[in-house]
C-alpha cells in the first residue's frame, strides 16, 4: 500500500473516546508488566541522522542480485567492518548500527554526506578477506516530540521514531550475543541434547521498543533450539531408534522425510579421518537415494562409484557403502555433489527455525513452562544480562537510558458471565465451572454408532474388555449430562491395520449411514488422523470422533474417568448439533440486536514446505443467536498469503446460512481476526473489511454494522500480580479476567490486553485485542465484556479459554484443513482454483464436525 493509503487507513482506525481513561467494569488492581520505561535525559540528542550502509566483498562487481548478496553477509561480519570504520574515521562517536543497512548517529558524523573505505575481516576459519563499506547520509529524523509524548497525540511518524529507538537500544546487546530475529541468545550448549534428536535448548532475551502512553522497552525471556555437534549417522540412529551398525538402506529411506525435514538447510562439516585439509562445510540440500555403491560419475575419463573414487583417489575405504548419501551442492558442470553420511557432522550452534517434533515440543514445554514469579525473576536477570544502559551508543551518543524496574500499571478483574445449562445456571469461579446437563442434549440411538480401532505396532490388539468398559462408562456419563447413548452396532467394534486404507475406506462406506463412528487411533502418529479425516469428511461424509488409545485408558481409569469422558461427551454433543451451554445474560453488544459472530484465521505451511503446500484460510461464523453453534469455511491460498482472498464470497454464504436458520438477517457482524501482525492492520482494513462490506451489499437485506477486533497472541507482554494475594492458581498468575487497557496500550486507539483463562501450567500469556472498525460505536467496556464472555463459549471444555470461541474455532478449522492436505504429494500450487474444487467438505449435516 502507498504511504497515502496507509495514512488514510491509519486515520480511519477508531480512536479512544477518552485517551486518558480506560474502562470502568471490574475490580481495580495493580500488576507488573515486563515493560521498562525509556528515560530521556536533559541532554538527550533529538536530531538523529540516518546513514545507508552498504558492505560488499572488495573488487566484486555489483550484479543484478546485488541486494541479495548484501543480505547474505552475516551480521557479525558487517558489525566487525562497521566497527573498524568507526575506529578509523570517528572513534569518538558511537552511532547505532543494525548489522545490515541502517546506522543512526546523534547529529552528523565528521565527514561529508558520503564516504567509502576498505577493511580486512578474519573469519572463524582464520581466513582473511577484504570488504568495502559505503556510508551514505539519507535522512534527518526529528526525535524531539517523543521525549514529551502524551496520549492522544500519536502521529504517523511514531513508527520511524520507534525503529530508531529500537536500533539504538539493541546495538550494544546485538554486538555481544547471537541474534535470531528479535531475540538474542547466549551460552549455547553444543553437546547436550536437552530437547532430543540433535537439538539443545538455549535461553536468551527478547527486546523491542514499544510505544504505549510513553515509550517502553519490552524485555522477555526467549527460548530456542540450536543444533548440537552430532555425526549425521548418530542423528539418524537416534531418529530411527536403531544403532548405527544395524542401520540399513531401507530403514534410512523409510524415515527419509523426518530425517530430511531436520537436516535440509543445515550446515554439516565433511572431513576424511586423518586428513585435515579435506575438511569442508556444506549446506544440506537433500538426502539422496543413491548409495556410495550405486552412484556413478566420470572423472578424468574414468567411471567411478563413490566407493571406488574414495578408495582409489582419496585413499579412504568407506565403511557404510550401502547407505544413502547427502546431496550438498553442484559440480561445475551441473552435476550433484554427493558425500557419504559417515563423513558428515552437523555443525553445532545453528538456530533451528523449523517446527519441533512431538518429543522436542514436549521437552521444550517441560523446560520453559515456569511459574509467574520465576518468569518475572528470569526477565529481571535477562535485563541485567543485556547491559542495555552500559552501551556507549545509549550513554555517550544519545544520552538515553532505560529504567531498571518493571512498569507497574492499573488493571481490573472483569466479572465472569453466568452460564445456562438445561436445569441450572452456573457461576464461573477462577476460570472454571462444573459441567451440568447440556442445554440441548443430543442422543445416539441403538445401532446408530460404532467403534473402529486402528492397530499398528503401537496398538496390537486392545483388549475387548477395555472397549466394553469404555462403552459402559461413556453411556453412564452421557446420562448424567442429559444424553442417551444406545448400544453400538457391534459391542467390541472392528479392528483394521492403519496401513490398510482400502479396508478403512470400505468400512466407512459400509457404515456411512451411522450418526457417529468413534475411531481409536495409535498414540504417536498424526498421519493416520489425517487419513481418517480425509476419507470421512471429504470422500464419504460421515461424522467421526477420533480418540487416542491412551484416551480410552484414561476414560477407564477410575482417577481420570469422569473428567476425560465428560470432555469427550462435550465434543460429541457439539458435533451432533447439540448445545452444551449458553450465556445466561448476553453482553450489551449482543443483546439489543441480532448479531453474527465471525472468527477468521490463516495457517501457513512450514518454511520448508512453502514450495509444495498452500496456506489455508478458515472462517467460522455463528449460525444463530446462541453464540455456540458455528459453520466453518476453508479456502486454499498461495503460501504465506495472509489476506483472506475469497472473504466476500465466504461472508455472503455465511449470511445466507444465518438467514436460513433464524429467518431474519443479523443487524451486527462482529469479526474477530486472528494471526495479524501490526504492519498488516491497514491491509486488513483495506481488503478484508471492504470484502465484508461488499458481501453485505450483495446480501441486500439492510444495513449491517461491522465491528472488527484483531486478536494477537504473538507478542511478549506478560502480566504479574503486584499483590501476592491477587492470584487463583498454583503458578501465581494474574486472575482470569484480568485486563489492562491503559499505560502500555496504544495511546490513541481502542486496545487492551486480556488474560481470559486460568493458566494450567507456566506463565499466562495475555491476548491483545485491537479494534480497527467500530460501526456500532461500542465503548471499550462493551468490547471488553463481550470478548471476555465469548472466551467462555468454547465447546470442548468447562474452562474459559485464551481467545473468543469464534477465533478458536477458526484456528481449529485451519489446522483441520492442514490435516486434510497431509500426505498429498501431487498438490499443484499453480492451479489453486482446481485444487479448491477438489477440496470439498461433505459435512453439511454436522457443521460443528471440526470441534
Amino acid at each position: 500500500m502507498s504511504s497515502e493509503q496507509l495514512k488514510v487507513y491509519h486515520d480511519m482506525i477508531p480512536k479512544r473516546k477518552n485517551p486518558l481513561c480506560g474502562g470502568k467494569i471490574g475490580k481495580n488492581i495493580f500488576v507488573f508488566t515486563n515493560m521498562f520505561q525509556i528515560i530521556f535525559s536533559d541532554k538527550f540528542v533529538t536530531n538523529a541522522i540516518h546513514y545507508d550502509i552498504v558492505i560488499r566483498p572488495f573488487n566484486e562487481k555489483p550484479s543484478k542480485t546485488e541486494t541479495e548478496k548484501e543480505t547474505k553477509l552475516p551480521k557479525k561480519l558487517c558489525r566487525d567492518i562497521f566497527e573498524q570504520c568507526r575506529n578509523k574515521h570517528f572513534s569518538e562517536r558511537f552511532p547505532a548500527y543494525d548489522g545490515n543497512k541502517n546506522a543512526y548517529s546523534a547529529n552528523e558524523l565528521p565527514f561529508s554526506d558520503y564516504m567509502q573505505d576498505v577493511f580486512w575481516h578474519l573469519n572463524d576459519k582464520e581466513q582473511k578477506k577484504q570488504y568495502e563499506i559505503t556510508l551514505n547520509k539519507v535522512a534527518y529524523i526529528d526525535l524531539s516530540w517523543i521525549k514529551n509524548f502524551k496520549p492522544g497525540l500519536a502521529e504517523n511518524r511514531v513508527q520511524t521514531a520507534l525503529q530508531v529507538l529500537d536500533i539504538i537500544i539493541r546495538h550494544g546487546p546485538e554486538s555481544r550475543f547471537i541474534n535470531v530475529g528479535r531475540s538474542l541468545y547466549w551460552d549455547i550448549d553444543m553437546k547436550k541434547e536437552s530437547l532430543g534428536d540433535g537439538l539443545s535448548l538455549s535461553t536468551g532475551g527478547f527486546l523491542s521498543g514499544i510505544l504505549g502512553w510513553k515509550p517502553y522497552l519490552n524485555v522477555d525471556v526467549a527460548h530456542k533450539g540450536f543444533t548440537t555437534n552430532l555425526r549425521v549417522l548418530q542423528y539418524i540412529a537416534k531418529v530411527t531408534k536403531i544403532n548405527e551398525q544395524s542401520l540399513s538402506y531401507n530403514t534410512v529411506m523409510q524415515h527419509r522425510n523426518k530425517i530430511l525435514s531436520f537436516l535440509k538447510g543445515l550446515k554439516v562439516t565433511y572431513a576424511i579421518p586423518n586428513s585435515p585439509i579435506s575438511k569442508r562445510t556444506f549446506r544440506v540440500l537433500d538426502l539422496w537415494c543413491d548409495s556410495c555403491d550405486s552412484h556413478t560419475f566420470t572423472s578424468s575419463d574414468v567411471i567411478y562409484t563413490i566407493t571406488k573414487y574414495f578408495r582409489d583417489i582419496k585413499r579412504y575405504n568407506i565403511k557404510r557403502t550401502d547407505l544413502p548419501t547427502l546431496h550438498v551442492g553442484k559440480t561445475s558442470d551441473g552435476g550433484k555433489i554427493l558425500v557419504p553420511l559417515e563423513l558428515c557432522t552437523i555443525v553445532g550452534g545453528q538456530a533451528f527455525n523449523k517446527k519441533l517434533d512431538e518429543t522436542q515440543t514436549r521437552n521444550m514445554i517441560k523446560e520453559t513452562a515456569t511459574a509467574a514469579p520465576t518468569r518475572k525473576q528470569n526477565i529481571e536477570i535477562t535485563f541485567k544480562k543485556l547491559e542495555i544502559n552500559d552501551s556507549s551508543v545509549m550513554e555517550k551518543e544519545f544520552n538515553l537510558s532505560v529504567s531498571t524496574k518493571m512498569q507497574m500499571v492499573d488493571a481490573r478483574v472483569l466479572p465472569p458471565p453466568g452460564l445456562k445449562y438445561a436445569n441450572s445456571t452456573i457461576t464461573v469461579e477462577r476460570g472454571v465451572w462444573r459441567l451440568q446437563r447440556f442445554n440441548q442434549a443430543k442422543s445416539l440411538g441403538p445401532n446408530s454408532w460404532s467403534i473402529l480401532t486402528l492397530i499398528n505396532e503401537t496398538i496390537k490388539e486392545p483388549p475387548d474388555s477395555d472397549l466394553q468398559t469404555f462403552i459402559d462408562i461413556l453411556k453412564s456419563n452421557a446420562r448424567i449430562v442429559g444424553m442417551t447413548i444406545g448400544k453400538p452396532i457391534t459391542q467390541n467394534g472392528k479392528k483394521i491395520n492403519t496401513n490398510d486404507l482400502r479396508s478403512i475406506t470400505n468400512y466407512f462406506n459400509e457404515y456411512k449411514h451411522l450418526q457417529l463412528i468413534i475411531v481409536v487411533i495409535p498414540d504417536n502418529t498424526d498421519v493416520i488422523y489425517g487419513n481418517v479425516k480425509k476419507i470421512t469428511e471429504m470422500d464419504i461424509g460421515v461424522l467421526t470422533q477420533c480418540i487416542k488409545y491412551k484416551t480410552v485408558k484414561s476414560c477407564i481409569n477410575p482417577k481420570t474417568s469422569v473428567t476425560t469422558t465428560k470432555n469427550l461427551l462435550q465434543k460429541i454433543n457439539s458435533k451432533l448439533n447439540g448445545v452444551n451451554h449458553i450465556l445466561d445474560k448476553m453482553p450489551s453488544c449482543l443483546s439489543n440486536y441480532s448479531c453474527m459472530l465471525v472468527g477468521a484465521d490463516v495457517t501457513h505451511p512450514a518454511p520448508d514446505s512453502k514450495s509444495v503446500a498452500p496456506s489455508i484460510a478458515a472462517v467460522a461464523a455463528s449460525r444463530n443467536n446462541s453464540a455456540f453453534q458455528y459453520n466453518v469455511t476453508l479456502r486454499l491460498q498461495p503460501p504465506t498469503e495472509e489476506m483472506i482472498l475469497d472473504l466476500e464470497a465466504i461472508i455472503l454464504s455465511q449470511l445466507n446460512i444465518y438467514y436460513q436458520e433464524t429467518k431474519s438477517p443479523p443487524r451486527r457482524l462482529i469479526y474477530y481476526r486472528d494471526g495479524v501482525s501490526e504492519g498488516q492492520l491497514p491491509q486488513i482494513m483495506f481488503y478484508e473489511i471492504n470484502a465484508i462490506k461488499n458481501a453485505i451489499k450483495k446480501f441486500n437485506k439492510g444495513n449491517i454494522e461491522i465491528t472488527c477486533m484483531v486478536v494477537q497472541k504473538r507478542h511478549h507482554v506478560r502480566l504479574f500480580p503486584a499483590n501476592e494475594q491477587e492470584t487463583d492458581d498454583k503458578n501465581c498468575n494474574v486472575r482470569a479476567g484480568t485486563i489492562v487497557d491503559t499505560t502500555i496500550t496504544h495511546p490513541d486507539h481502542i486496545d487492551f490486553y486480556l488474560v481470559s483463562h486460568a493458566s494450567i501450567q507456566g506463565t499466562a500469556r495475555p491476548t491483545r485485542y485491537r479494534c480497527i472498525c467500530n460501526d456500532s460505536k461500542f465503548n471499550e467496556d462493551q468490547l471488553e465484556e463481550m470478548t471476555y464472555f465469548l472466551c467462555h463459549m468454547y465447546a470442548r471444555c468447562t474452562r474459559s479459554v485464551s481467545y473468543p470461541a469464534p477465533t478458536y474455532y477458526a484456528h481449529l478449522a485451519a489446522f483441520r484443513g492442514r490435516a486434510l492436505l497431509q500426505g498429498n504429494p501431487n498438490f499443484n500450487l499453480a492451479d489453486l482454483e482446481r485444487e479448491q474444487r477438489n477440496f470439498k467438505i461433505k459435512m453439511e449435516a454436522s457443521p460443528m464436525y471440526f470441534v
